[in-house]
């Protein structure tokens, strides 16, 4: 039988086969997380809002060259991919920004959440409504050499906002400017998955897992039980928009993302800009290279290459309107 390798397991993966685990994110950790999930039978929903592109294929699993060719979004891509591994298991994507106005569609009737994201903004959002809605979710990350994992579990662990409050993105290193290993990503993943097991039999402990596959270090931090205004429910910033913007760093210091909140006509997008430089049209997005590059999107983002937030929505503004 196509499990039984799993059967002998102390940690049993009866749970995460009648679970639906959504991972928000399938970049370097959230490719690989979902690569296992689906060996090991779960079904799953993916949610990412970027394209697939040449450098992902040095640091995330799954894709292909063809499919950098074809353009095709992540979410898209590791679906195909995933499909292949297990057809027996079930299988969402969605291409979409999550943020405070669509997070209740994208993430009900999860039973878990698995963060492959790559920006503080989005995990403070996904932690709020975890919190507000009991559902659990693991925090996972890798940069360098190194990684992090935390599995949250509300009223019964630290939340991200008690462990991270106060931190800012800007303030961290990225993908881009520091770079990521893959083995770092792997490990990462590989706990991410491990914790949610642990997660979905009732066994989780609030430890916050750090590693550094160059020094060797490997450790577990007790966080502890704090409570603050999210745990308590009393503020939920990024959940009503207090927090967040409309234009936000992707991955690196010279790529932004705008979201003006409306759908685009792709088709009528691409005969405007045809005159202004060269444009590539799929069913799920277009792309522009001219004088400005950018990736619009049918939900009416656009990630462009930019110096600045301001620039990148100058960026939109010009080429789309207001």
């Amino acid at each position: 039988m196509r499990y039984d390798r799993l059967e002998p397991l102390e940690l049993s993966t009866k749970e995460i086969k009648n679970s639906t685990v959504t991972v928000v994110g399938a970049g370097a950790t959230g490719s690989r997380m979902l690569e296992q999930l689906v060996r090991i039978g779960a079904d799953i929903r993916i949610i990412d809002r970027d394209l697939l592109e040449e450098e992902n294929l040095a640091t995330s699993a799954l894709y292909t060259e063809e499919q950098v060719k074809e353009r095709l979004p992540k979410a898209v891509a590791a679906k195909e991919r995933l499909e292949d591994i297990n057809s027996d298991t079930k299988i969402k994507s969605k291409v979409a920004d999550l943020n405070s106005q669509t997070v209740d569609s994208l993430l009900s009737l999860s039973d878990i959440i698995l963060d492959g994201t790559d920006n503080m903004e989005t995990r403070f959002l996904v932690n709020e409504w975890c919190v507000k809605n009991s559902v659990p979710w693991v925090h996972v990350s890798a940069i360098r050499s190194s990684g992090e994992v935390m599995p949250i579990v509300p009223d019964r662990t630290s939340c991200f906002n008690c462990v991270f409050e106060g931190v800012k993105g800007s303030s961290l290193e990225t993908c881009e400017t520091a770079g990521i290993s893959p083995a770092a990503a792997s490990v990462a993943a590989s706990v991410g998955v491990r914790k949610a097991l642990e997660v979905l039999e009732g066994s989780v402990e609030g430890k916050l897992t750090r590693f550094d596959l160059e020094k060797g270090d490997f450790q577990e931090l007790v966080t502890g039980r704090e409570s603050c205004n999210v745990c308590k429910g009393e503020e939920f910033p990024y959940l009503e928009g207090d927090e967040g913007t409309t234009a936000i760093a992707v991955c690196g210091e010279d790529k932004y993302q705008v979201n003006p909140g409306s759908e685009i006509d792709l088709e009528g997008t691409a005969d405007k800009l045809e005159e202004s430089g060269t444009v590539t049209l799929n069913s799920y997005l277009l792309r522009f290279d001219g004088d400005e590059k950018f990736t619009l999107f049918q939900d009416g983002r656009m990630i462009v290459e930019a110096e600045s937030r301001e620039g990148a929505r100058s960026v939109y503004s010009r080429f789309i309107g207001n």
